[in-house]
């Protein structure tokens, strides 16, 4: 992603000739009040985004820009939208300076800008809200999405809450996750419970009904079940072996554990940090990578626990198929009987 110095570089650079530009690119053109409304709230978003306060920076910016539209406002409320990590709005604000071709979208800029949309689309998805209700705001995680809004709404990965509001109140609501690179379809009928659809997703064919195979052969059958059942030699090599992977999956289940209340506390620290007024942009990137690793490590340790978990289990069924058919014999055999007013115990010992 670009620096935060560069980044600022680039909005002290566009900072007179901002909002002057959209009389070129929109049928629109704004009266010189609005010209000089819109250029408060860019410099008050500059001075913002110097301070740290990615967050406050885009939403002034976003107002200058809905006062005097311009491309180069696009692209510097991206800029600032990145180092808030609102990852929605820097990508659509960088597509919309992309397909804006202004006259300072350079090759080198349009190559720079490409790359971070192509990082950017690992942490976004997509939403399109299809419903049956006439004239119904669409409230995402409590903001409006404009009327004029076309297409699909980019999201940041994760579960987001979509309303549907009508004057009457909120209509329907639902809570959706969305992945990366998703695009979600979002069905919300006043008739029917919401449902959701994923794209793109290979559609899944019905199942097939299994083959009718004929019974072997009983010679083959012999041989098969001579190879499946270990020997009594191999079956008292087993059973070690097996107390082996209980042990081990009781030592990787007790790291898995530990690592994942270690995640628990890095991923708390990281939420409050992300919403403190005075963040450090620096300290935000560390604190996302310790949380990565964290995470990373208790994924680690719990296929670990799987992979112990299922290996022992294998290993005492292969121990105790091989048992000799005389041990079988010479187990005890207990039976419990309850009959009117008393209990029975019998059997073999």
């Amino acid at each position: 992603m670009t620096t935060a110095s560069v980044g600022a570089l680039c909005l002290a650079l566009a900072l007179l000739p901002a909002t002057t530009a959209s009389a070129q690119t929109r049928a629109f053109t704004p009266s010189q009040e609005q010209i000089n409304q819109a250029r408060r709230h860019f410099q008050a978003g500059v001075e913002l985004y110097r301070q740290g306060n990615g967050h406050d920076a885009v939403v002034e910016m976003r107002k200058a820009y809905q006062i005097a539209p311009s491309p180069r406002l696009l692209f510097n409320i991206g800029q600032a939208a990145l180092e808030a990590h609102d990852y929605a709005v820097a990508f659509d604000s960088l597509t919309g300076y992309l397909n804006s071709n202004s006259a300072d979208l350079t090759e080198p800029r349009r190559r720079e800008i490409v790359k971070e949309l192509e990082e950017l689309r690992q942490r976004v998805g997509f939403i399109t809200v299809q419903t049956n209700i006439a004239n119904a705001q669409v409230v995402l995680d409590g903001i409006a999405v404009p009327d004029d809004h076309v297409g699909p709404i980019t999201v940041q990965s994760g579960r987001h809450e979509v309303t549907l509001l009508t004057k009457d109140g909120p209509a329907l609501t639902h809570n959706v996750d969305v992945s990366a690179r998703d695009a979600t379809v979002l069905r919300l009928y006043s008739a029917e419970a919401p449902s959701v659809r994923t794209e793109p997703s290979a559609s899944i064919p019905p199942r097939a009904q299994p083959p009718v195979l004929s019974p072997p052969r009983p010679s083959t059958t012999r041989l098969l079940q001579r190879r499946a059942e270990p020997s009594a030699a191999e079956a008292s090599s087993l059973r070690p072996w097996a107390w082996v992977g209980v042990a081990t999956t009781v030592g990787f289940g007790g790291t898995t554990i530990a690592s994942a209340l270690l995640t628990s506390r890095t991923e708390r620290n990281h939420q409050a940090l992300i919403q403190s007024p005075r963040r450090d942009p620096e300290e935000v990137s560390a604190s996302e990578r310790r949380v990565h690793n964290a995470q990373l490590t208790t994924n680690i340790f719990l296929g670990l626990t799987t992979v112990a978990a299922l290996s022992a289990a294998t290993l005492f069924y292969l121990d105790g198929r091989a048992e000799p058919a005389s041990a079988r014999r010479a187990r005890p055999r207990l039976q419990l009987q309850a009959l009117p007013g008393q209990l029975r115990l019998h059997g073999t010992f």
